[in-house]
């Protein structure tokens, strides 16, 4: 079983790896070739063929992680303000003054290597998509809890 998993991880790395020389690293990469690369930094088991822009797409968008537009378009460039909302959505704080412009394949490894073990302990499928919590009620019979008063001052 551990030859197994072995030569899986290596054989994702050695896509990766391919993956890479085959675009310039100045070149933009688009949303489904980026959806490739987090799929694989998160870890988790490929499907049968290995991952592709529409398994990785749909695996991660069933985990509630999707551009601004709220869907992924396999072929369009990733511009540096979608990255900025993913990696929000995954609880990274991660922002951009050029929400425009398009990320690199260089920025994209980089920032995956940079959260490798965020991304290695992240779980798409424990989230819940698009749920916020605005208000929690803390009180008994439906009544909020006070909150304490401030402490005094130091004398």
């Amino acid at each position: 079983m551990r030859k197994v998993l072995v030569v899986l991880a290596a054989l994702a790395l050695s896509l990766l790896a391919l993956s890479a020389f085959a675009a310039n690293a100045e070149d933009p990469i688009s949303q489904g070739d980026f959806a490739v690369l987090l799929a694989n930094a998160l870890g988790k088991p490929a499907p049968q063929g290995g991952w592709t822009p529409a398994s990785a797409t749909q695996y991660l968008g069933q985990g509630g992680i999707a551009p601004l537009t709220g869907f992924w378009n396999a072929g369009a460039v990733l511009k540096e303000g979608d990255l900025a909302h993913l990696l929000r959505r995954m609880g990274l704080n991660f922002f951009t003054t050029q929400p425009e412009d398009p990320v690199t394949w260089a920025k994209a490894q980089a920032v995956l290597g940079q959260h490798r073990d965020f991304f290695r302990t992240y779980n798409p499928q424990g989230r819940v998509p698009g749920a916020t919590t605005t208000h929690v009620n803390t009180g008994v019979g439906g009544q909020d809890a006070a909150a304490p008063p401030p402490a005094p001052p130091p004398p």
